[in-house]
């Protein structure tokens, strides 16, 4: 055991039995949008060394799916070791993912890696065409023909 994990910051490592449980419980999910969509995307806030979407990761894999073109990942941690365990790791799977050091509560983010599978299998453009749908299925804002300022504090 390498004990990096830090009790008094919160830092806990998931075992890989219980990341691969979770894994194997959401495959279901995973597998109805893969039907609709060309690739689905997992969002991880506390990535620690990536190993839950690994498991994710491998999962999908033994269901048949090709995770290096079907997942895109963005994965955010706290900790400057534990952002460069994941992005290499994620890269060494092949996995296409944003991975950014920074407080994802706060969404200050200080740092941002690609790994070489984004820009391999063009995440960048799928991903643009896809907010851009989104936008498209949104309404449109009402805009205000009198706007009235909000005035919070007053200093005068």
């Amino acid at each position: 055991m390498l004990n990096l994990g830090n009790s008094n910051k919160g830092q806990f490592f998931t075992p890989y039995s219980v990341s691969k449980l979770m894994a194997e419980i959401n495959i279901a999910d995973f597998e109805n949008k893969l039907k609709e969509k060309e690739f689905i995307t997992l969002s991880e806030p506390c990535s620690g060394s990536g190993g839950i979407i690994i498991a994710c990761a491998e999962t999908m894999k033994e269901k048949g799916y090709n995770y290096q073109k079907q997942l895109f990942v963005e994965a955010i941690d706290i900790d400057e070791i534990c952002f460069m365990m994941t992005y290499i790791q994620l890269s060494l799977y092949g996995i296409g993912a944003r991975v950014m050091l920074g407080d994802t509560l706060a969404w200050k983010i200080q740092k941002v890696l690609y790994t070489p599978m984004y820009f391999i299998n063009g995440f960048y453009w799928k991903l643009k065409t896809k907010t851009e749908e989104v936008k498209e299925d949104l309404p449109k804002p009402k805009i205000l023909t009198n706007p009235v300022q909000l005035q919070l504090l007053n200093f005068s």
